[in-house]
C-alpha cells in the first residue's frame, strides 16, 4: 500500500481542486477492522480514507484501520480523529502550488481548529457541506421558502461563509474561499407547473457539486471492471482493490495526455501487454535433463505433436518384467507411432 501511494503522488498533477470522502472496499467475512456504514452502496468492508482530485485520479489514501500504529497523536489532539487522517495526507503533498479541499460536514473540525494565519500561509482553503445551524435563519423556516431561497452569514474572524439554500432540501455550506457571489441558475423540475425551470443557486453550492464528486466517479469506474476473483482471506479484497484503482489512475493519466481508449479498452490493452511479455509457456516441472536419449525416450517431439494429424491410440500389453527390445518398452512404442 505504501509503494502505490507513493506512486500516485509521484504521477499526480497539481490541480486546484481536491476532495476528501471515505470509499468502501466489500467484504463479509469476520475482521476487527470491518465496518458498517449506512446509506452506502457498499454497507459492509473496509473504509478507506481517499484523497481525489475531480477528474476521480485517487492523490492518497488511508485505511482505517481503529488503532493506526503510524497514527499522529498531535493531529488527533488538535484535529480530532476523523480529521487526523486528512491533515496528515496534506502533508505529504509536496508541490508549492495552492488548492481548495472539498469535504463533508464531518470532516468539519479542520476549519474549526486550523487557525486562520495558519491556513493562508499553507496556502489551502476549504469548502465543505454543513449541518449546523444558522444563528440567523432556523431550519424549519427556512424548508418553507421556495426553491431557490438562501440565507448567508459571514464569520469576520476566521473569515468562513456559511449558507443555507433551498433546493429538494435545505442545504447548508460553509467556506473558506467561496460566497453567494456569483449566483448562476440550475435547471430544475417543477412539479407544480410540470416543466422545467431555471433556479438561482449560489456560488459555493455550485463549487462544490462540480468539486465533489471525484470519490464518488472512482468507487463507479472501479465497480464496474472489478476483478471477480474471489477469496475469504481478510487481506485479499484490499489487494484486488490495490489493482484496480492503479488500473483507474493509469487510465486517467492516459486521458489526460489525450488518449481516447475506454477503461474496457485501456484494461484489454494492459492485458495484451502482459500476455505479450510473459506469453512464453512454462516448462515443465523438475530439473530438465541433458541427455539427449532420455528426452527421445520419454518426450515425442514437437514436430510430431503439432503437424495437425490426428494419431490414434494404441494399446499395447504392457510386461510386468522390464525389457529394453520388448513391446511395452518406451523406445519400441515411439518406433511403432513414427
Amino acid at each position: 500500500m505504501d509503494r502505490v501511494k507513493n506512486n500516485c503522488l509521484k504521477c499526480f498533477v497539481p490541480e486546484e481542486n481536491l476532495c476528501y470522502n471515505d470509499c468502501m472496499v466489500k467484504y463479509f467475512e469476520r475482521h476487527r477492522c470491518k465496518q458498517y456504514i449506512r446509506g452506502k452502496p457498499i454497507r459492509f468492508g473496509y473504509k478507506i480514507w481517499s484523497l481525489n482530485a475531480p477528474s476521480a485520479y485517487l492523490v492518497n489514501f488511508e485505511k482505517y484501520q481503529g488503532n493506526n500504529p503510524r497514527r499522529s497523536l498531535e493531529y488527533e489532539k488538535n484535529f480530532g480523529k476523523s480529521a487526523a487522517p486528512l491533515v496528515a495526507m496534506l502533508e505529504e503533498l509536496k508541490e508549492a502550488k495552492g488548492y481548495t479541499l472539498f469535504r463533508q460536514s464531518f470532516h468539519g473540525i479542520v476549519v474549526d481548529k486550523i487557525p486562520s494565519g495558519q491556513r493562508r500561509s499553507r496556502n489551502r482553503h476549504s469548502t465543505r457541506k454543513s449541518h449546523s445551524i444558522l444563528p440567523y435563519c432556523n431550519q424549519k423556516s427556512m424548508d418553507k421558502k421556495p426553491r431557490g431561497s438562501y440565507e448567508s452569514v459571514i464569520d469576520r474572524t476566521d473569515g468562513i461563509s456559511i449558507v443555507r439554500w433551498v433546493d429538494n432540501s435545505t442545504v447548508t455550506a460553509a467556506s473558506s474561499c467561496f460566497g453567494v457571489e456569483p449566483i448562476t441558475n440550475v435547471r430544475r423540475y417543477s412539479q407544480a407547473e410540470k416543466q422545467h425551470i431555471q433556479v438561482p443557486r449560489p456560488n459555493i453550492i455550485g463549487k462544490y457539486s462540480q468539486s465533489m464528486g471525484g470519490n464518488d466517479q472512482m468507487d463507479e469506474n472501479t465497480s464496474q471492471y472489478r476483478i471477480a476473483v474471489k477469496g475469504k482471506k481478510w487481506w485479499w479484497c484490499l489487494f484486488t482493490w490495490i489493482i484496480d484503482v492503479c488500473a483507474h489512475n493509469a487510465w486517467q493519466c492516459h486521458r489526460k495526455s489525450g488518449g481516447t481508449f475506454s477503461q474496457l479498452e485501456f484494461r484489454h490493452c494492459i492485458a495484451q501487454a502482459y500476455l505479450k511479455t510473459y506469453g512464453t509457456p512454462p516448462k515443465g516441472a523438475g530439473r530438465p535433463s541433458t541427455s539427449s536419449s532420455s528426452v527421445s525416450l520419454n518426450r515425442v517431439s514437437d514436430e510430431l505433436r503439432y503437424d495437425s494429424v490426428d494419431h490414434l491410440v494404441v494399446s499395447i500389453p504392457h510386461n510386468k518384467r522390464r525389457c529394453c527390445a520388448g513391446e511395452g518398452c518406451s523406445s519400441h512404442l515411439i518406433k511403432m507411432i513414427a
